[in-house]
This record gives structure tokens, sequence and C-alpha cells, in this order.
């Protein structure tokens, strides 16, 4: 039940799982906005045989098999103890409905995540992929808001789309080039103009924990990355007022209005505190928590008690309620605490690994998980919430490994020395 499956180019297809959905979103925009049909069906269907045929190469893992029981019997129990839940579960076509698409391409990148992961090899992979992806999203972004002068389809999952892309080409690797840093900031000036406010705070935090990680390194030549990073730091938040203004004054004469940049300008005047009310993401947390009990809705519960009934529109808008209306007070509230607990532990066990990829992927788990899906999305159909989970259960099921792995390259760095 714990021997190690030996799967070549896994990490290949984990990222592929990850990445793929993500620029097939891009490329269904730019051929919408020239009224062209789009290849959805064959890209889920390519994405379809890789997840159904994960689930039997990891269910040799005994928390393969037992997630996916899990799972299983969670849909079970929920159109049982919730018939309304099917609404949503097959929500319009049924090849592309949460159902399908949870069980044959989100779900199975958690599963493919069991077995043992070369990081350097899967991080290689998504590397690749994220800067194709953001390539897409920025040339989509330009030739319909600019060229164009059209909206996207959904300015929410056009930004959130393009987190992950930006986060992969914001890090600071061997692989870095000054093209895929150039990538990664033009990335966050999209989120700033036609983004959404949760996304730029989620890649803001995930900014930070970078800043963070160069402040309080330990090797070579660190006074200098401190120094570095200090500087630009404070650089960047005195000058930040002045960028904003001129940014704002570009837009105005582009006749573009930018939610995330009337957020920050906000933020910076202190006016900002409002932002969730007129959101009406209070009124939704206080109805959700009105409506919690001992049993709860079943998955995709939240969408039949919030607001209008049967409305596809209304979630949660908060990973933590939403487990809560879909499992019970006392299920859901166990399932958070684990979720948390592992998180905290997988954030340990990359500080403890040294490893920069690692280290990478943490805090893009912390930012999506504790950011993103804390005021946004549906945990049950985000591509990058079951992806950063599976990166979770990873690196706590092969902690020691990660951490030894530090401990051996220091040996082996002393013997040399000797």
């Amino acid at each position: 039940m714990t021997k190690d499956i030996n799967t070549p180019k896994n990490e290949l297809l984990i990222a592929l799982l990850f990445f793929l959905p993500q620029m097939n979103y891009f490329l269904v925009e730019i051929l919408a906005a020239f009224s062209l049909r789009n290849f959805t069906m064959l890209v889920y269907l390519f994405l379809g045989v890789i997840g159904i045929f994960s689930y039997s190469r990891v269910m040799k893992f005994r928390i393969a098999a037992f997630s996916t029981a899990f799972l299983l019997v969670s849909l079970a129990f929920s159109y049982l103890i919730n018939p309304a839940t099917a609404t949503y579960m097959f929500y319009g076509s049924f090849w592309s409905s949460g159902f399908v698409i949870l069980l044959t391409v989100y779900f199975p990148i958690f599963l493919r995540m069991s077995e043992k992961i070369d990081y350097d090899e899967l991080f290689k992979a998504l590397f690749i992929l994220a800067k194709i992806t953001l390539i897409g999203a920025l040339g989509v972004f330009v030739i319909i808001q600019f060229i164009l002068k059209k909206k996207t389809s959904d300015y929410m999952s056009f930004a959130y789309m393009s987190l992950n892309s930006v986060f992969f080409c914001l890090f600071p690797s061997k692989r870095s080039t000054r093209f895929s840093k150039v990538l990664g900031i033009a990335g966050c000036i999209m989120l700033l103009i036609g983004g959404c406010r949760g996304a730029f705070l989620t890649v803001s935090v995930y900014i930070v924990l970078l800043i963070m990680m160069h402040l309080f390194s330990d090797g070579e030549g660190s006074a200098f990355n401190k120094f570095k990073w200090i500087f630009l730091t404070v650089a960047g938040l005195f000058s930040l007022p002045y960028i904003l203004e001129k940014i704002g004054v570009f837009l105005t004469k582009a006749g573009i209005s930018s939610r995330a940049l009337s957020f920050v300008e906000q933020f910076i005047s202190g006016s900002a505190s409002g932002w969730l009310e007129r959101d009406g993401r209070n009124g939704i947390w206080e109805l959700a928590i009105k409506k919690l009990n001992l049993f709860g809705y079943g998955l995709f519960g939240d969408r039949t008690v919030l607001y209008e009934p049967l409305n596809p529109m209304v979630y949660a808008h908060n990973w933590i309620l939403e487990m809560l209306l879909s499992y019970g007070v006392i299920i859901g509230t166990a399932l958070v605490f684990v979720l948390i607990f592992c998180l905290v532990k997988a954030l340990m066990v990359a500080k403890s690994s040294n490893n920069k990829v690692i280290i990478m992927l943490a805090f893009g788990a912390f930012s999506i998980i504790m950011i993103k899906h804390f005021i946004s999305a549906s945990f049950i159909i985000s591509i990058d919430f079951w992806f950063y989970l599976g990166f979770i259960m990873n690196t706590n099921k092969y902690a020691e490994d990660l951490t030894a792995k530090k401990e051996n390259d220091a040996e082996t760095v002393t013997v040399d020395g000797n």
C-alpha cells in the first residue's frame, strides 16, 4: 500500500492537468472575440483521458484510495440529503458540468501528487507552460481591451486564470530570465488594470512572501540581498502613489475603469474599509453563517441555500464557510482544522527542505487557499485549489525525504570542503 510507483513523466502530466484548462480559457476568450468556434471539448477530452488513467495509477496508495472513496461518498451523500445539489453538479452541458470536470480533471491532479515528485522536473514543466499561458493571457487582454475595445466575458475568471502563471514567472529561480521576469511584471499590471481586487490582493501577498524569503535567507550573499530587497521595497512603497496616479490617468484617457486600481487607491487613502460590504461579501457570509447546521447540505449545497435558490452565481465566496455548509459544523470544522494544520506543516517542511521550488509552491498554496479562496471562488471546482491541496499532501507525506535531502547535501558539502 505504501510502495512508490515509478511513473515516467508524472510531473509533465501534473503540469498539463494544471495549466491546460487555464490555457484553454484564454484560447476560448480570443476565439469568442472573433465569433469563432473553440476546441474546449477536445481539450477536456484529452485531459479526461489523463485524469481517468490517473485513478488506476495511484489507487495502490492508501491516501489516494481513501481520498477517492471520501469524495465519491460525499457526492452520493450530497444527493441523498439535498437532491437540489444535482442541479449544480450537472449545470449546463453534462460533459462540461462541475461533477464531470471535478472527477476527470480537478481531483485527478490531486491524486497524481500522491506519488513521490521530482520538484525540479515539476517546476520545469510548470514554468514552461506558465510562460505560454501568460503570453496568451497578455495577448488576449491587449487585443480585447485595447484593439477591439471590448470587455472580457468574465473579468474575475480572467484574472484568476492568470494568477498562477504570474506566480511562476515572478519566482526568482535558476530558470528565470529577463523575459520571464518582464512577463511576470506585465501580468501584475494586467491584474491591476483589468483584473479583480481579489486576484490583485492574492498576487500582492505572494510578492510580500517572496520579499520575506529574500530578507530572511541564510544563503551566501544574503546581506547584500537583504539590503537590495529592503531598498527596492521601500522605494516601491514610496513611489507607488505616483505610479498609480499615472496609470489611472492613462486608463481614464483610454476610457478604461479598473476595479483593482480603484481599490488600491482607496486602500492607500484609507477609504477601502467597506469594499467587502459594497461587493456583498458580508451579506453572503452572514447568511452562510445563519444557514449552518450539524450535517450540512452536501457538496454544491451552498448554492441551494444562499440568496436565490438554484442561482448558480451565488456561492459562499469563502472556502471555510463552503466546507462548513457542505459537510456540516462537526465534520466541516474537523476538515478545516486538518487542512490548515497540513498547510502550516507544509510551510515548515518547505522551509526545512531549503528547496526554493518547494518554498515557492508553499507560498502559492498559502496565497491561493488563504487569500483567493478566502474571499472568492469555490474550492470544489477550482483547479488551483486541488493542485495546491495535492502539493500540501505530497510534502507532508514525503516530509522526511524532502528534509533528509537537505541534510545529505549539507554533509556532502562538508566532506568536499574537507
